[in-house]
């Protein structure tokens, strides 16, 4: 079976939070289509690979996607001056 654009995606955002997590960078997760899905707060610890993992196991695309507003949502949950990747399909 060949890969979609959203298994490519799955596999640079596991890609990515594993390279932050060795260098000791905090790593979150936060999924969203027309709302906000699912959001793992950033940690730094080597355990928080296996919660982004199984979070984006358990993702799939679906609906439209409200980028704008979703964007607005997750610029009010950062406490923190941080690097923000958006991945998608």
């Amino acid at each position: 079976q060949e890969l979609t654009k959203f298994d490519y995606c799955i596999c640079l955002a596991a890609a990515m939070g594993y390279l932050m997590i060795h260098q000791q960078d905090p790593v979150g997760l936060i999924t969203f289509d027309e709302g906000i899905r699912a959001s793992l707060p950033a940690r730094s610890k080597r355990t928080q690979l296996a919660n982004v993992l199984a979070m984006l196991a358990g993702a799939k695309p679906q609906g439209l996607t409200e980028i704008g507003e979703n964007l607005a949502r997750i610029a009010a949950m950062i406490r923190q001056r941080s690097l923000l990747m958006i991945f998608s399909d």
